[in-house]
């Protein structure tokens, strides 16, 4: 593999990248993200279990901005603050709790402020030292509900329920990785952050959607492989796309060096591991001349073949639109054609390598491929697709 030293990762528009900011840092991309979108107010938002699996929900003093609501435990970050040291002050003076342990981010929602700012709330699965005594400082009550009992909560805002429902499917996720895959928490926790930050900057067809949607599909290929490495093949399909912000068209090369260079898989994977994870992200693209080295490089690169062709039309606009902006806008619908035609068309290179059965594959590979023949009809589709009026 060709040896690529951190500092000659360049942007999109010749940036130097410093290898620290390739990393996670206490969860501060979410900060410099909402700050390019012009979010005014920070806040964080915590999920809090009890030990009957309850979430703890506190319900506003009816004088107070949006009185009367049911919610989450959360506050304003203060000026200077990075999120775990404000998520951890605003559990104490919310509930007496004391932060234990973040276990991983939910997701956001924007709303206005009682003052009228754009404020930006961030939820965390986090765990607390206690959770029977209670103090309250700013709410009227509290109670400890389940997802349910959230879900046809009337007090309770669309917002924090969808917070609830991602809550929920991560919940259910993990267990499923856990108990039927045996991937280690620890490991699942890592990975996640490493998903949640570099999918969150690339496009939206290589988005946090994607990185699961292959994660996915590569447990599903494992399991017709005897004496496979399911912790493997988990860590190989979250690092294949990681540096797709960085560098899209060498992005495979750049993704490999990266998990190859990062130490926390050392506690692990052996480095035999390490190397041959790293190989198999390298060689995932399908647009490759040589088949991938191992039966891991096989997997992602299976896995990795989208079978949507709503989420095709979605990521090659995408991607022209904001590689190619000084063509207009039938042109670029034309480049698209094009493209998926010499990819997936009869002599295309992605029929060329198919390493196991997926039926769902061969039926998408025919739908694409009928679409882009017809000029007129590709047109028509992937404008009511991309929204473009």
């Amino acid at each position: 593999m060709e040896e690529i030293e951190y500092l000659d990762f360049v942007d999109e528009n010749n940036n130097v990248i410093e290898k620290e900011d390739l990393c996670m840092n206490d969860f501060d991309y979410l900060l410099e993200k909402a700050k390019e979108e012009k979010i005014e107010k920070n806040v964080v938002g915590s999920v809090i279990v009890n030990r009957q699996g309850k979430i703890l929900i506190m319900s506003r003093k009816s004088d107070d901005f949006m009185g009367g609501i049911d919610e989450l435990p959360s506050g304003n970050m203060e000026i200077g603050e990075d999120i775990p040291t404000a998520l951890a002050r605003e559990v104490k003076e919310e509930t007496n709790c004391e932060l234990n342990e973040i276990l991983y981010y939910i997701d956001s929602f924007d709303y206005k402020s009682g003052s009228g700012k754009n404020a930006r709330q961030y939820n965390f699965a986090i765990k607390v030292k206690e959770t029977d005594n209670i103090v309250l400082t700013e709410h009227e009550s509290y109670s400890w509900q389940t997802v349910e009992e959230i879900i046809n909560n009337p007090k309770i805002t669309h917002e924090v329920k969808n917070t609830i429902k991602r809550y929920n499917d991560i919940k259910l996720e993990y267990e499923a990785m856990i108990e039927k895959y045996k991937i280690k928490l620890e490991l699942i926790k890592y990975i996640e952050q490493i998903v949640n930050y570099h999918y969150n900057l690339n496009d939206k067809g290589h988005g946090v959607e994607h990185a699961k949607y292959v994660i996915n599909r590569s447990f599903e290929f494992a399991y017709q492989v005897e004496s496979i490495n399911l912790e493997m093949v988990y860590v190989i399909a979250a690092y294949h796309d990681v540096a797709h912000h960085i560098d899209a068209k060498n992005h495979e090369t750049i993704s490999a060096k990266m998990l190859m260079e990062d130490k926390k898989l050392k506690d692990f994977f052996t480095d035999e591991q390490i190397k041959i994870m790293s190989e198999a992200v390298e060689d995932h693209r399908s647009s490759m001349e040589t088949e991938p080295r191992s039966i891991y490089g096989k997997i992602v690169s299976s896995a990795d073949r989208n079978t949507s062709v709503e989420v095709t039309l979605k990521r090659c606009y995408s991607y022209n639109r904001r590689h190619f902006s000084e063509l207009k806008e039938s042109e670029i619908i034309e480049e698209c054609r094009k493209f998926l035609l010499k990819k997936f068309g009869i002599n295309g290179y992605a029929r060329s390598k198919m390493f196991f059965d997926d039926k769902e594959y061969k039926k998408y590979l025919d739908d694409i491929t009928d679409l882009a023949l017809d000029s007129d009809k590709f047109a028509v589709e992937i404008k009511k697709v991309n929204e473009i009026y």
